[in-house]
């Protein structure tokens, strides 16, 4: 998506300092956005894995990485967004 001044917008804008392809100053950026979530994440992520809902070994800044990854492949299609979060959250396993 793009802002009305041209400039890039939505979790897709800076998907590229996500990967590591990005420069310093859009990895600065994610990183100041995450940060007021980090430690809330890493809390409520700690207790559902302490309770059996959720992997005890996924970290917050691949859960962020993924919602980038998400939201940049639904920038394309937007249509697909959730079905990719169905995926991602239900994996590919029938139900």
């Amino acid at each position: 998506m793009v802002e009305p001044d041209g400039a890039p917008s939505g979790l897709g804008a800076t998907g590229l300092g996500a990967t590591g392809l990005g420069t310093d100053l859009e990895e600065n950026l994610i990183c100041s956005r995450h940060e007021p979530l980090e430690g809330a994440l890493a809390e409520l992520l700690a207790n559902a894995g302490a309770h059996g809902t959720a992997r005890a070994d996924v970290q917050p800044a691949e859960l962020f990485i993924m919602a980038n990854a998400i939201a940049t492949a639904a920038e394309s299609a937007p249509d697909s967004s959730t079905r990719l979060l169905d995926i991602a959250f239900n994996g590919i396993t029938p139900r």
